[in-house]
């Protein structure tokens, strides 16, 4: 891809006037109030005879714009609209944003400006394609009164000490970002097989129409995660969320994204355009699922069972609710009670938490932690010296009108499937009111601010799939 020339320095402030410039007459103020027009948002033109910045250099490599399709047909679709053009060549306008874009996303890695220059003519070996100064320009307007890049236009080219140049803003940087999560990924609506691994959809009609209004919902969803500023401790999350189903429509469908494999002590230190936030969740939401869908009323707490403990038997139905083989959860469940295997595991969850607390500062490069084949199924907190057989056995009593659900074949996924619909109810209506909201699972974060109306938003989707009330906690 093309390049434009930009600056080197590590960081977008104006460049001071030097002392002397400072000193000049009366003149050259009475030039800047005249050039310096009230003129959309983010579009400054100055006056000639003051100096923003010294003269670039060129970047000496070829730019490319990576994985940006998508982005750049959303982006020339709306710049059609925007400069009224009744001959639009598309491709002239194509080649000229994804350089642009190329640019602007080295502008957003070593927050520097890009200097570019407003005259015909001006190539000097950097653009090589010649693209005409005017698309560009008409592009670098749009990009601006769009609210993408700050743009701040100077003398004619960028050999004069008056130069332009622009700087790439939050909304752009989300963006780029996203195209990138969204190239890797191929879509928002994601389908794995037996292995995990992705593959395509099915070509029957009514698959390919379900994943496309699917594939609609998230992109809308997405596209206001790009007007807002999602961080943990100054880091921006990619505002990027995909669904995955696991091997048909009707199982899985959860939605994971940055912020999704975050612990809930990191998680409760994001800020949304700098807002603390609060994480909702549903409780008991798969229990609750399982009744309302035979016809039954949940009565009293699920995980209240005589002669255990609340928390074991929380743990316990987790793990429960999500395997179809009980002998083999028994056996997880005594295996999990052994000395020796306990302090194993705590030293893997120590190592764990390590690697979170570091992803959560924005700390690349060190693998996630992997459970060994002996701790696989864990279930932490069970008390020494616990028989599997019996804890489950008394679980499944408490349990009996839906004992027969428990341990079926794909009872997880049908269950994430579940809870999926009742979450992406809450998102589309929060989406529709503009409020940007963050799912995890069976729950979501939003700005503080926002708590009551989302509280009642939880509350109404989950009655309006299964026709019962359900408790919101948060």
């Amino acid at each position: 891809m093309n390049e434009l020339p930009y600056f080197p320095q590590l960081d977008n402030r104006i460049v001071s006037l030097d002392h002397e410039r400072q000193k000049r007459t009366k003149r050259a103020k009475r030039d800047f109030n005249e050039y310096q027009h009230s003129i959309p948002f983010n579009r400054i033109i100055i006056g000639k005879d003051l100096m923003l910045a010294p003269n670039g250099s060129h970047a000496r490599r070829n730019l490319e714009a990576k994985d940006v399709d998508h982005l750049v047909n959303t982006l020339l679709d709306k710049f059609k609209e925007y400069s009224g053009l009744q001959r639009f060549s598309r491709a002239t306008y194509d080649t000229a944003l994804r350089m642009l874009l190329a640019n602007a996303s080295v502008s957003a890695a070593h927050r520097a400006q890009i200097v570019i220059g407003r005259s015909k003519g001006v190539y000097h070996g950097v653009n090589p394609k010649r693209i005409d100064v005017r698309t560009t320009n008409a592009l670098l307007d749009f990009l601006a009164d769009e609210n993408l890049i700050a743009y701040h236009i100077g003398k004619g080219n960028e050999y004069q000490e008056n130069c332009s140049w622009f700087v790439t803003l939050p909304k752009l940087m989300n963006m780029l970002e996203h195209a990138k999560v969204m190239g890797a990924s191929k879509g928002y609506i994601v389908l794995h097989d037996h292995e995990k691994r992705v593959v395509e959809w099915s070509r029957h009609r009514s698959v390919q129409l379900a994943v496309a209004r699917m594939e609609k919902e998230m992109e809308t969803y997405c596209s206001l995660l790009f007007e807002s500023e999602i961080t943990i401790a100054g880091i921006r999350l990619i505002p990027f969320a995909k669904r995955v189903f696991n091997i048909s429509l009707d199982l899985g469908g959860r939605l994971y994204a940055d912020w999704e494999v975050l612990s809930k002590q990191v998680r409760a230190k994001i800020r949304i355009n700098n807002s603390k936030t609060v994480e909702l969740d549903y409780s008991q939401i798969h229990y609750n699922i399982l009744y309302a869908q035979e016809g039954i009323e949940l009565v009293g707490d699920p995980y209240i069972v005589d002669g255990y403990d609340r928390d074991t038997i929380k743990r316990v139905s987790l793990v429960m609710l999500n395997t179809e083989n009980l002998v083999s959860l028994k056996r997880q469940i005594t295996n999990s009670a052994k000395p020796k295997i306990k302090a194993k595991y705590a030293k893997y969850k120590e190592t764990r938490l390590i690697y979170e607390h570091l992803r959560g500062k924005g700390i690349g490069g060190y693998p996630m932690p992997k459970l060994s084949d002996d701790l696989r199924g864990f279930v932490e907190g069970m008390p020494e010296g616990t028989n599997g057989g019996k804890l489950l056995a008394v679980l499944l009593e408490r349990h009996k009108p839906i004992a027969h659900r428990l341990g079926t074949k794909d009872i997880g996924l049908k269950l994430q499937f579940a809870d999926s619909k009742v979450i992406m109810q809450c998102v589309n209506e929060a989406t529709a009111l503009g409020i940007p909201v963050l799912p995890v699972h069976d729950s979501l974060i939003c700005q503080a601010r926002h708590k009551g109306l989302i509280y009642g938003i939880m509350r109404e989707a989950f009655k309006a799939q299964y026709g019962q009330e359900i408790e919101v906690k948060g």
